[in-house]
Formats: structure tokens, sequence, C-alpha cells
């Protein structure tokens, strides 16, 4: 049996309560308050320092817990260590990526914070929908390639080959793409396994349901 528990203390929740705060402050001293500096750092660099630290954290905090109870059962970490390969994978390129190209950020706040979030969310929900319906988890995600790309092209040549900007809509596009199918995918996988209609309004049939009665009394029966 498979179980995914939330903590009481947990990176959604305080994501959630930390994006309202920021909004609601953002109303009242209005956007060009994030723009003073503190010890020439920009306002608004200080919650995407704080949330790249606590996204370290939190990864090398399961990383450690994971292992250790995989290891209590007598099993090798090396499956559990692969799965995160992703992450790290989107954690070198990524950063690496914003620090070599602030412009970018500065510009198009939006579209790199979005597209980042996209790479980090697919590879997420893939993980966590391999772990409830106990399939195997291939590390390996299409998404992630592009961004390799993007940070050769942006830090690898002298002067980039690809305008930036367009490569990074591009990427975003793609990306926000491939997420969506994705989660098509999972609906309508859910939906044909549960035999439930998703998109539409409708009563499951009575036919059905007739016969799984039906079912179950005979295995009582017998």
């Amino acid at each position: 049996m498979h179980k995914l528990i939330l903590q009481p203390f947990n990176g959604p929740s305080e994501g959630v309560f930390i994006g309202v705060m920021a909004s609601l402050w953002t109303a009242i001293q209005g956007p060009f308050w994030w723009h003073q500096t503190l010890y020439s750092v920009p306002y608004y660099m200080l919650p995407s320092g704080f949330a790249v630290i606590a996204w370290i954290v939190t990864i090398l905090y399961q990383t450690w817990t994971v292992c250790s109870f995989v290891t209590s059962r007598g099993k090798t970490v090396w499956k559990p260590l692969r799965d995160l390969i992703p992450f790290g994978y989107l954690l070198f390129f990524g950063i690496s990526w914003i620090c070599h190209t602030p412009h970018l950020l500065e510009q198009y706040p939006q579209a790199v914070v979005c597209c980042l979030f996209l790479l980090l969310a697919e590879s997420e929900v893939s993980l966590m929908v391999c772990h409830v319906a106990g399939i195997t988890y291939s590390p390996w995600r299409p998404i992630l390639f592009p961004l390799a790309a993007l940070w050769a092209n942006s830090i690898l040549l002298s002067k980039p080959l690809v305008d930036e900007k367009l490569l990074l809509f591009f990427y975003l596009g793609f990306a926000l793409t491939y997420f969506a199918l994705m989660l098509f995918k999972i609906i309508i996988e859910v939906r044909d396994s549960l035999g439930i209609y998703v998109f539409t309004l409708r009563s499951r049939p009575q036919k059905s349901m007739t016969l799984n009665l039906m079912g179950d009394d005979k295995s009582k029966t017998n």
C-alpha cells in the first residue's frame, strides 16, 4: 500500500501563504518597492534566494529520510537516489543558467519563474503518480533536455548562438504544452481506470452498477 502523507508544515502550504502575503504587500507598497536594495541586493531576490535554500534543504532532508528507511529494510538505495536525477539536473542547470543570465530574470521574471516551475512540477507530479500507482519512475524526463541547450547557449559560448529571449519563450511554450498533455493523459487514465466521467456531468450507468452489485453478492455467497 502506497501512502502520501502531507505534514502540518510543508512546502505547498507555506508557499501559498508566502505568495498571498507577498501579493498583499505588493498591493499596499506598489511593485517598485521590490526594486529597492539591501547591501546592493534587490528585495525581489531575497524571497527567491530563500526559496532556493529551502528547496535544497528539503531535498537533502527527504533524501536522508528515504535512504534511512530503505536501508533499514535491507534494500539498496540506488533506486531512490536514481529518482533524484531530474531534481539534481534541474538544480544545477537551472540555478547556473539564472546566475549567468540575470538580465532575463530582470526583464522577464514571470517567464523565467514559470518555465522553471513547469519543469519542477512535471518531475514532481510524475514521481508522485508513479509512487501511488506502483510503477517504475523514469528519471530521464524529455521536458528537461532543452534546459541544457539554454545553459550551453548562454554560458559555454562567448556570444549566444541563438537569441536568449527567443529560446526562453520557445522553451516556455514547449514546457507548458508538455505539462498540459501530461496532466490530460493522467486524467484520461484515471477516468478509464475508475470508469467515471471527467469532462461531462453525467451519472454513472445503472447497468454497470447493477452488475457490480450482483458480482459482490455472488462473491459474498461463495
